[in-house]
């Protein structure tokens, strides 16, 4: 499988207790969380859709570094769609390792909340992704990023917070 060979190639690595249920967000099955890793916790992956592997999380703009940019799904084709889940839990940009992925609102938790690339300096949101490949909230582990349009393959659609429980989109962080 992909989340194999990403363990293999040392792309992922287990949070907490590899299977066994070791906080807020695991579910009864016991998901195991991953997180990126490399040597000195610079790897950058595309984080692609599972329904959709030549579609990423990219960022409006070529290059974007203004605070406030919007995150959205586009074909897998620009440099600007690398990102890098560092140990700290922030989704880190490959162009700008100083921005990050950002919830419009401090821990906001709210269905629709729009996601943005914002200074990492100023972000609080935390990232983890689960074994079932959705990536949650760890502020929030009830809630997930989602694809605005459940499984939608159309460039521009909106990456938002959703609960979990309601998203259908799963997502791989591929070594681009």
């Amino acid at each position: 499988t992909i989340l194999a060979g990403l363990l293999a190639l040392g792309g992922l690595a287990p949070l907490g207790g590899c299977g066994a249920a070791d906080g807020p967000g695991d579910d009864a099955a016991g998901a195991t969380r991953f997180r990126s890793v490399s040597s000195g916790d610079e790897q950058f992956d595309e984080i692609t859709a599972q329904w959709a592997p030549h579609m990423c999380i990219d960022v409006a703009g070529t290059n974007a570094t203004t605070n406030g940019t919007n995150i959205k799904l586009w074909q897998c084709d620009q440099s600007t769609e690398t990102w890098n889940l560092r140990s700290d839990g922030k989704l880190h940009a490959s162009w700008d390792p100083n921005k990050c992925l950002d919830v419009s609102g401090t821990n906001a938790t709210s269905n629709g909340t729009n996601i943005q690339l914002w200074s990492c300096a100023y972000v609080t949101e935390t990232w983890e992704l689960y074994a079932d490949g959705k990536l949650h909230a760890q502020w929030a582990p009830t809630k997930c990023l989602d694809v605005s349009g459940a499984n939608s393959t159309t460039n521009g659609a909106n990456i938002q917070l959703w609960s979990c429980a309601y998203v259908t989109e799963t997502w791989t962080m591929r070594v681009s």
